[in-house]
């Protein structure tokens, strides 16, 4: 067991690594992404080789600009090295994306482990709460119970149809109890 600053320290390193880990993803993702970019820039200046520039989409010169005065024999080295860089830039993405989903799932932990408490707290706050509704709509249906003897019941509206008690095993008050009672959120 670590001390409270302990504790601290330990969730800052980890929000750290987290940080480091899930910025060196989004860089690896920008670089393949501006590299691959790239690559198809330089597929478009080589099947538009020899085309009137003029001629072109706005968009097809822009890209294609950088490599405007390349040859085509040069184009086709540089396809082959960017797709190697796209290749290289892949792998790089994919490693900085597993390094970030470990740290990650640290960090998801630490913080799970750190709201428990409060979470507790609310979760009882609930329940206190769903079974003081449920005894309420118990009695609202005894009111409305007391009238049926009469044919009467029809005269007081349903104010519990939807809702049921937890004695009511497919109401949302004993759905809502069952599923915490099995995520053991509930003693």
């Amino acid at each position: 067991m670590f001390t409270r600053k302990e504790d601290a320290l330990v969730g800052k390193v980890v929000g750290d690594h987290y940080e480091v880990a899930r910025n060196l993803y989004d860089q690896r993702r920008r670089e393949r992404r501006e590299v691959a970019e790239r690559l198809e820039a330089a597929k478009m200046a080589l099947s538009s080789h020899g085309y009137d520039r003029d001629g072109m989409a706005p968009v097809v010169r822009a890209k294609t600009e950088p490599f405007a005065d390349m040859s085509p024999a040069r184009l086709m080295q540089l396809i082959v090295e960017l797709e190697d860089e796209v290749r290289a830039a892949q792998t790089a993405m994919v490693q900085a994306k597993a390094a970030f989903e470990a740290v990650r799932a640290v960090e998801a932990r630490r913080r799970a482990a750190e709201a428990t408490p409060a979470h507790v707290e609310i979760v009882r706050e609930i329940a206190d709460l769903v079974q003081k509704l449920s005894m309420a709509v118990a009695r609202e249906r005894a009111i409305r119970g007391s009238l049926v003897e009469v044919e009467g019941g029809h005269l007081l509206p349903d104010a519990s149809a939807e809702i049921g008690t937890l004695a009511d095993q497919s109401s949302p008050l004993a759905r809502w109890n069952s599923r915490l009672l099995m995520a053991g959120a509930l003693a």
